[in-house]
């Protein structure tokens, strides 16, 4: 069974929001229209559903990823911004954890933190319970852009901690973020002393605001589908979300 069909299968699951591998195969054995377009010859058994979506998690999600940058000509982005959204799932879920969200207040799931481009394109990612806080998350998201010759780095006053700025100056990038208020009589140093009069030049406010990019591709991934409340499972999540990543990748091929 090759690859590309069965990665066509896993676009069809994430698309119609098709809960389990299981539900996908009956689905494949109940219409022909749908074997066609992913070319199938012969229905794969779930086994072989299972084995290819620990591939995906694994590695085929970031060789794929990888290639569709390169093909997106994503070399050298000057400015990227980081962000989290949160992600409800079935309050059966025994993996997911409860947190705080400005829109759901309380809620039981996940959260998808995000790197992205000013145009939108996503380069990296992290899958994380609810009660992580973004802080902590955001070190591992900007490691994972060595390499890429970034100057500048956004992100909200969640963001703004001493631990953040380090991982960023290792990689020579400029990190961004209003001086948290709840930090306010700590940040003293000269970063605390200049980051809340730089926000405030013409230039400053023209950088901070590209953060509002990453704002829409949120609502964009949710829009196509990204939240599934009744879902529950870490993996069973994290195969939806990176299938929804290299979906909305690939729209900018078009």
């Amino acid at each position: 069974m090759s690859k590309k069909a069965l990665l066509k299968c896993f676009f069809l699951k994430t698309y119609f929001a098709i809960d389990s591998l299981r539900q996908l195969v009956n689905i494949l054995h109940r219409f022909g229209y749908f074997r066609r377009i992913c070319g199938l010859l012969e229905i794969p058994h779930l086994s072989t559903f299972s084995r290819a979506s620990q591939w995906f998690q694994e590695q085929g999600f970031s060789d794929l990823n990888a290639q569709l940058l390169n093909d997106l000509d994503v070399q050298k982005p000057k400015v990227v911004m980081i962000d989290s959204t949160a992600l409800r799932s079935s309050l059966y879920d025994s993996q997911a954890k409860w947190g705080m969200s400005t829109r759901y207040h309380w809620f039981k799931g996940y959260k998808l933190h995000l790197c992205t481009t000013t145009e939108g394109i996503i380069l990296s990612h992290v899958l994380t319970t609810a009660n992580r806080n973004d802080a902590a998350v955001a070190p591992e998201l900007l490691s994972s852009l060595q390499g890429w010759d970034i100057e500048f780095a956004l992100g909200d006053a969640a963001y703004g901690s001493e631990q953040i700025r380090k991982t960023a100056e290792q990689l020579d990038i400029f990190f961004v973020s209003p001086i948290n208020r709840r930090n306010s009589e700590e940040r003293k140093d000269a970063y605390g002393r200049v980051i809340p009069v730089f926000l405030k030049t013409r230039f400053g406010k023209w950088l901070f605001g590209l953060r509002s990019t990453i704002e829409r591709v949120f609502n964009q991934l949710k829009i196509n589908g990204l939240e599934q409340p009744r879902w529950y499972g870490l993996h069973r999540y994290l195969l939806h979300v990176q299938l929804c990543i290299l979906i909305h990748n690939f729209e900018f091929l078009l």
